[in-house]
């Protein structure tokens, strides 16, 4: 057994300007609740969205919202936190988790359940959580903006709640 860690700065700009994001049928396998090695369909997810000069890539089954490539994704409409529900479908992030909780603790409804890429493309705001993300900011979605095309309040309420909670 080997191990080692490199260290990785936080991705403040892009958490501060927000990422573009493509969207890509999701054909991975209907475990991915379970954190296995088989990560090749992810890593091309990824590249795919990198080769079209995007930030990541916002996966679907059937034009029902997932998850990006290796991060969750929220989406925010009416003051209400959506995102898909922690299933076999989906990997239930750490970040997931404490942003949920985050939310919850202000008092922001949350609804964890299934959405599609209309209510996506209609959202007033979209991010992405994961541990080398955090919360970040999309800003546009397949060339169309979120909202006004900028990082919303409601992200940047819990960027500040999660920046406390891990203690910066």
């Amino acid at each position: 057994m080997m191990a080692y860690c490199t260290e990785l700065k936080r991705p403040l700009a892009t958490m501060e300007s927000g990422i573009t994001a493509v969207t890509m049928e999701d054909i991975r396998w209907l475990r991915c609740d379970l954190k296995t090695l088989n990560l090749l369909p992810n890593v091309m997810a990824k590249q795919h969205a990198l080769d079209q000069g995007a930030g990541d890539v916002i996966l679907h089954r059937n034009g029902t919202v997932t998850e990006c490539s290796a991060s969750n994704v929220m989406m925010v409409k009416e003051g209400r936190l959506i995102t898909h529900p922690a299933n076999h479908l989906i990997l239930h992030g750490i970040t997931r988790g404490v942003t949920l909780r985050l939310a919850r603790e202000a008092e922001v409804p949350v609804e964890e359940r299934p959405f599609t890429l209309d209510e996506l493309r209609q959202a007033d705001e979209v991010f992405i959580t994961g541990t080398t993300t955090e919360i970040t900011p999309v800003i546009s979605v397949d060339g169309q903006a979120v909202a006004s095309g900028v990082p919303g309040p409601l992200t940047r309420k819990l960027q500040q709640a999660f920046e406390v909670t891990i203690g910066l």
